[in-house]
């Protein structure tokens, strides 16, 4: 089918001279089935960008009154009422498009304005036609991720509706596990999905207890252990890893290594999982482990498996080598030190082998440097290893070679030498990498291994002194040309392990420097390049080093100083520096001193006043609740004022109308969120016993020597976005839609006593003032309200007439 043709059809139907032809042209296309597919998918696409953009009622620039467009809210329901229905019956390009429409459908609507999706999944899920198990598993996967990475404390709406689910998906693997056929495992493998978005953050133990735990394990055993239809062994080995079997695998081994690291591994988990964590391991942990040996013994008989299955595998076991139980189980296998360090010699001595081998021969070897050094068997060997196999790959053509041989050196800076002309050799090397090769990678690893040699070794020290300026001019450069913040800290060391030498050349290094300072912070795009901003702050804590190594040179110092003033005003010009927190520390560190003189107090009102009240006029379109009431009540005081500073009658004009427009934005935010704040209420009271036992929002999770390690789940994970097809399945969180910008914030959740119900109330705060204004001073009133549009006067008549509303209710409770 030709685009363009379609495209010139298309045109041709508003043209009165070729409508007819047009017209039957488009007749005979739509009996293709590529023109339907093709349009409903292009439909699906500007269906998902519009709910994405428009689904959620946004709110107006500053200055401005109208409100933007979004879906009406006729039409969202008619969406509502047919997406579910739509994705079970689509094909699978057209539901992974309607499926992204549903995700952002429940961000925003469920469980306030729409908890009849629970329903609907439901009822496609008990149904006896399996064919609308797919698309029905794909949307409760969608309601799961939508709440895969929020706080435990929110996850209230997601628990009551797998307490319908869970027990329903489970019935449906018990029925499917038997069937190895592809549509049985695309199920299968759809439930895993979901059932890892359910536990990746928070396990829920009120609806996993030990009982419902085991079936859900033995599912996972038996889909690990089965064997993998032996015709996709025709299939292309790169193709094989997409196959719907290698992937139900890969899912498996995704929950149970993530179960064991997160939520079974004694020592290394929070207390509320501590129970769970010892019946894990008692129970599960060396079965799983027993199957997954298998599966790597397959792999060393050279059967297929599948790479990210056999990480997964790989993973589950480096967490079992911390327990006791499962270690002695893997322990007879596990000799593996020599074996790899035997295996890696055969690759570098090999004659003809594959460069990229002889990379990832090195790559073990540097990994395993600590290890090796302790081991006096191969301790006495390495020396000897550099020699032969890494000293000559310096001179290789293959630059990742090059860089590896460096990195390899830096890994094994600590080694003692015995012969001192090996150290010798390994020294000039790095320099002579770090000077002359064309490579910045190269330069990179070489000046880092220089440093850490310099730094471990003290003759190399000496081999050096000869060369500082050459190296550091080298350095200087690498860095300019790269920006690496990684190089600055070499440079730093390098000053402090040579600071005589570095006398001599401190001045043109720290030119050099202010010149890479300059060129850092001149980008425009500096703020949001936070990488940049380090480098920058590394190089003024370089400069900082010189300056203290010459600090005794009084000629050199007063060279740098010229420099030192040159950065400074750029700073200053640039207006990168912060000075609110040097401001706060005056007021809150050292107050007596600060009240001690008048000056001191007149200056900073004087910033305030310059600065705070146009900011405060131009930043109306504030996204909280508790900001806009504040706002309103802090404009109101203004407005009331007797003696106004002159700031103020500035901007008259602006004040009412943006005290309108907040009071517009209060009433949209207050209108969206009290259905599901109801909502959420009634959910609570449901639940309550369960909400007693769920994790804290800030959970940790301690690493092998049981440090603790704060881990914070806030709203926004990613989704795969995976529709029906295999094609849509990612093992990454990876996708289009922000969904931070979805949900709501800890600041958004704080409370303050502004947000009582019997706290102040916005709007009579502010029709009093304004009354108050009116009946006092006259022109004042005036100025506040001459420029104030129809529909402004309208709006502020209802709020004087809501407040009024307002008032007489809260007499009618306090006389009650």
């Amino acid at each position: 089918m030709d685009p363009n043709r379609i495209i010139q059809a298309l045109r041709g139907t508003i043209d009165p001279n070729l409508r007819i032809a047009a017209e039957n042209e488009l007749d005979q296309r739509k009996e293709s089935q590529a023109f339907v597919l093709q349009t409903n998918l292009t439909t699906a696409i500007y269906l998902k960008n519009m709910v994405g953009w428009y689904w959620a009622d946004r709110e107006p620039r500053p200055g401005e009154v109208v409100f933007p467009f979004n879906i009406h809210e006729n039409d969202r329901q008619q969406i509502r009422d047919n997406i579910v229905e739509g994705i079970i019956r689509s094909p699978d390009l057209l539901r992974a498009q309607l499926a992204r429409c549903l995700h952002a459908i429940i961000t925003y609507d469920f469980p306030g304005h729409w908890t009849a999706v629970v329903d609907k999944i439901g009822y496609y899920l008990q149904s006896q036609n399996s064919g609308s198990w797919l698309g029905s598993l794909l949307c409760l996967y969608e309601l799961v991720k939508n709440y895969e990475c929020r706080k435990a404390e929110e996850q209230g709406p997601l628990i009551a509706a797998m307490q319908i689910f869970l027990p329903r998906i489970q019935q449906q693997m018990i029925q499917l596990l038997p069937d190895n056929s592809h549509y049985s495992v695309l199920l299968q493998k759809q439930i895993l999905k979901i059932f890892y978005a359910f536990v990746q953050y928070v396990l829920p133990l009120q609806l996993l207890n030990n009982q419902t735990m085991t079936q859900w394990m033995e599912f996972f055993r038996t889909i690990i252990d089965r064997n993998v239809p032996p015709e996709t062994l025709q299939i292309d080995e790169d193709d094989r890893p997409e196959l719907v079997w290698w992937k139900c695998k890969k899912w498996a081994l995704h929950i149970v290594a993530r179960l064991f690291k997160r939520y079974g591994s004694p020592g290394n988990v929070t207390k509320e999982y501590f129970q769970f964590s010892e019946f894990f391991l008692k129970t599960y942990a060396v079965g799983i482990q027993e199957v997954l040996l298998r599966i790597l013994d397959q792999y060393r008989q050279k059967d297929y498996v599948a790479p990210r299955v056999l990480q997964l595998t790989l993973n589950y076991l480096n967490q079992g080598v911390i327990h006791s139980v499962t270690w002695k189980q893997m322990k007879p296998h596990m000799k593996v030190l020599p074996k790899m360090m035997a295996y890696c010699y055969e690759i570098l001595t090999e004659p003809n082998i594959d460069p990229r081998k002889k990379d990832g021969a090195l790559h073990v070897i540097g990994s395993l440097a600590d290890i090796l050094l302790k081991k006096s068997v191969f301790k006495d060997q390495m020396e000897l290893t550099l020699q032969n196999h890494v000293f000559p790959l310096f001179m290789s053509n293959l630059g990742y070679l090059r860089a590896r041989s460096c990195w390899v050196l830096h890994s094994f800076s600590a080694l003692k030498f015995h012969n001192e002309l090996n150290l010798r050799n390994a020294v000039e090397l790095a320099k002579k990498s770090l000077i002359d090769d064309k490579e910045m990678p190269v330069k990179v690893e070489a000046a880092i291994a220089l440093q850490m040699l310099i730094s471990n070794q003290e003759q190399a020290k000496e081999y050096m002194k000869p060369y500082v300026r050459p190296v550091m001019q080298e350095l200087l450069h690498v860095v300019r040309e790269t920006e690496n913040d990684d190089l600055t800290n070499v440079i730093q060391k390098m000053i402090c392990e040579y600071s005589q030498e570095v006398a001599t050349i401190a001045v043109d290094m720290t030119q050099h420097l202010a010149e890479i300072f300059g060129k850092i912070i001149q980008n425009d795009e500096q703020d949001e390049d936070q990488d940049k901003g380090a480098m920058a702050t590394d190089i003024l804590h370089t400069i900082d080093t010189i300056l203290t190594v010459v600090e005794d040179h009084k000629e050199i110092t007063q060279q740098l100083e010229s420099i030192c003033l040159q950065i400074i005003g750029l700073v200053m010009q640039k207006r990168v520096i912060e000075m609110m927190p040097l401001l706060h520390n005056y007021v809150t560190i050292d107050t007596d001193t600060l009240l001690s003189n008048p000056k001191h107090l007149e200056i900073i009102y004087a910033m305030c006043k310059e600065q705070f009240l146009k900011w405060w006029i131009e930043l109306l379109a504030v996204p909280l609740r508790h900001d806009r009431k504040m706002c309103i009540i802090g404009l109101s005081i203004l407005m009331e004022l007797q003696n106004r500073p002159p700031t103020v009658d500035a901007v008259a004009a602006q004040i009412v109308p943006s005290i309108l427009l907040l009071f517009l934005g209060l009433k949209q935010v207050r209108s969206s969120r009290e259905p599901a704040e109801h909502e959420d209420h009634a959910n609570r009271e449901k639940h309550i016993a369960e909400d007693n036992e769920e994790i804290p929002s800030d959970e940790e999770e301690t690493n092998e020597l049981s440090l603790a390690v704060q881990e914070k789940h806030s709203g926004g994970g990613g989704g795969d976005g995976g529709g029906g097809g295999e094609e849509e399945d990612e093992d990454d969180d990876d996708d289009d839609w922000d969904e931070e910008a979805l949900e709501e914030t800890a600041l958004e959740g704080f409370s303050t006593p502004l947000d009582l119900e019997n706290g102040v109330d916005e709007y009579q705060f502010f029709t009093q003032a304004l009354l108050a204004v009116q009946s006092r001073d006259a022109a004042w009133y005036h100025s506040l309200t001459a420029l104030l549009s129809e529909d402004q006067k309208k709006q502020l008549q209802e709020i004087h007439t809501l407040a009024e509303h307002r008032r007489n209710a809260a007499d009618k409770i306090n006389w009650s």
